[in-house]
């Protein structure tokens, strides 16, 4: 290693000899660098968390979560040539704190949309005083497996039609529906 160390001296040209030899010897006398503390052993992570934070998925109000479910929510996609496809959407409602769940039927212009890469804008009103929410997310088709299943039994119990997808939004940013204004 020493040796090898001398002959970086003569590649470096220009500088000194004396002063690369006297920073060899001053670096041998040190030693190597102590270990610091191991990789392995730093704090627990919550992944699910950190994911939800790199990912900027926004937890849902309670008034948000009221006004999904007490009124009819508007699904917003755009096509590949930018057209804004906009249909209501009775079974789109809260899954969990930043999650929205809805079902799609198996020749839905929307569901199109999505696989070609479309966000979901999902906007809710209230008439009555003029207020409401949109929301943005990026969904997550699921077309076979529990999700599916769970959405097919919903869809019987409520009297909606069997869906060939379930859709899940995580919510990564919330507008106000008059203001625009981004809601933290």
């Amino acid at each position: 290693m020493q040796n090898l160390l001398r002959l970086l001296v003569v590649f470096l040209r220009g500088e000194d000899s004396r002063k690369l030899e006297r920073f060899l010897d001053a670096s041998f006398r040190a030693g190597p660098p102590t270990q610091g503390p191991s990789f392995t052993q730093g704090p627990t992570v919550d992944y699910d968390q950190l994911n939800a934070k790199l990912q900027g998925v926004i937890d849902l109000s309670a008034p948000m979560q009221q006004m999904l479910s007490t009124h009819l929510p508007l699904l917003t996609t755009v096509t590949p040539h930018g057209r804004a496809d906009i249909s209501p959407r009775p079974s789109l409602r809260v899954l969990d704190d930043h999650t929205l769940i809805y079902h799609e039927q198996l020749r839905s212009q929307h569901l199109v949309n999505i696989h070609n890469g479309s966000q979901a804008v999902v906007s809710v009103i209230n008439p009555e005083t003029a207020t409401g929410y949109s929301f943005v997310g990026t969904p997550e088709v699921h077309q076979h497996g529990d999700v599916l299943d769970a959405a097919v039994a919903f869809a019987a119990k409520h009297g909606l039609l069997r869906p060939s997808a379930t859709l899940l939004v995580p919510i990564t940013a919330v507008h106000d529906i008059i203001s625009g204004a981004p809601i933290p």
